[in-house]
């Protein structure tokens, strides 16, 4: 991730709390992979399938975004969000 700071401002709905995760999940996929990580090298390799999505692209068994579903359904809070940069 690049050194920019990355900084959420959550729309809250009905007075609950975010899902947290969400917002790092997006603000990830928003930055490039860092050079020698296991994502990057993943890229680098003959007969990469590219999902567009860097977690499934690390580990194609990721289960994240179900998970983010669940907890908005069940009332852990609101996936509605919007991301800020900071500079």
């Amino acid at each position: 991730m690049s050194r920019t700071t990355i900084s959420a401002r959550i729309i809250h709905e009905s007075r609950k709390m975010s899902v947290d995760l969400d917002n790092c999940v997006d603000a990830c996929l928003r930055e490039a992979p860092l050079p020698n990580s296991q994502l990057a090298d993943a890229m680098a390799r003959e007969g990469f399938e590219d999902h567009h999505d860097h977690f499934d692209n690390t580990n194609p068994n990721t289960e994240y975004k179900s998970c983010l579903l669940h907890a908005e359904k069940i009332g852990l809070g609101s996936r509605t969000y919007e991301l800020v940069r900071v500079r």
